[in-house]
């Protein structure tokens, strides 16, 4: 059981982690001097991968409970 709860914490630290760096990269890209287009593609891609892992760790959390 020690080592699943060390696992989870990790994970959820990992999960946290990504979650900012993708939050990061998506301010940094509002402010840079993008092409409308480019900076609209690159911001919607930033939130489908924030989704996703959402999605992911929402998984992740209810296999743990299993």
């Amino acid at each position: 059981m020690k080592e699943l709860t060390e696992i989870s914490s990790k994970m959820k630290s990992l999960y946290a982690e990504i979650f900012d760096a993708l939050h990061s990269l998506d301010q940094k890209s509002a402010t840079a001097s993008y092409e409308s287009t480019k900076a609209t593609d690159f911001h919607d891609t930033i939130m489908e991968l924030k989704d996703l892992l959402k999605n992911e760790r929402k998984k992740a959390c209810y296999n743990q409970l299993r």
